[in-house]
This record gives structure tokens, C-alpha cells and sequence, in this order.
């Protein structure tokens, strides 16, 4: 009889908050104004709170600066931050290959950023 052992290991750290990861493309930080965030990612993370076309604050973590950006359909696969979303790319000094990180706090109705790598 083969034995089946479950592997738990217990951490002290906090959880990785960052559900949402994009690695930015040409397009991202190009002058088209918009970073393209996969539907079932954004979904998943604000669930019943996506309300297309709805602004929302976005925090930098790092700053503790709010903006604000559009959420907007991009497609039968996505959705985009458009309109605010070049104040937060020149701001941060993005770049193409650069990684971010949202999370959505659903107590405050905000979206966390962060400049991951």
C-alpha cells in the first residue's frame, strides 16, 4: 500500500498580497495610454466590485500617492487601466519588462500598486 504524506509548511511571513502581476509590454508603456491586464486575473481579484468603466483609486505602496484610473473592457480576454494610467507610467519612470503588482482592498475600494522588478 503506497502512503501519501501531505507536506504543510507554516511561514512567519505575511502572504504575497500581489494577485495581479503584469510584466509590461511595448504596448503598455507605449503614448496609447492603457496597460492591458488579463480578464480572469482582475476578475478574480475584485470579483463582484469590476464595474466596467468605473474609476478607482490606485495607491503606490511605495509613496503612498493615490491616483486614479479607468477600468474598461479591452476584449473578450482583458481589461485595461485607461485614463490616468499614463500619470502613474511617468510618475514611476516605467519601462518596458517592468513588473507590477495590484491588489484590490476591497474595505477601502482601492487598487494597491506596486513596482515589483
Amino acid at each position: 500500500m503506497a502512503q501519501q504524506y501531505l507536506k504543510l509548511e507554516l511561514g512567519l511571513g505575511q502572504p504575497d498580497p500581489w494577485n495581479v502581476r503584469k510584466t509590461l509590454t511595448d504596448f503598455d508603456v507605449s503614448n496609447m495610454a492603457r496597460v492591458i491586464i488579463p480578464k480572469i486575473e482582475l476578475e478574480a481579484e475584485m470579483g463582484d466590485d469590476l464595474i466596467i468603466g468605473m474609476d478607482v483609486s490606485v495607491e503606490d505602496v511605495n509613496r503612498e500617492h493615490p491616483y486614479s484610473v479607468t477600468i474598461k473592457r479591452g476584449g473578450n480576454d482583458s481589461y485595461y487601466l485607461g485614463n490616468g494610467w499614463t500619470v502613474i507610467k511617468n510618475a514611476k519612470g516605467l519601462n518596458k519588462d517592468d513588473v507590477i503588482g495590484l491588489s484590490w482592498d476591497k474595505w477601502n475600494r482601492k487598487l494597491d500598486f506596486k513596482l515589483l522588478r
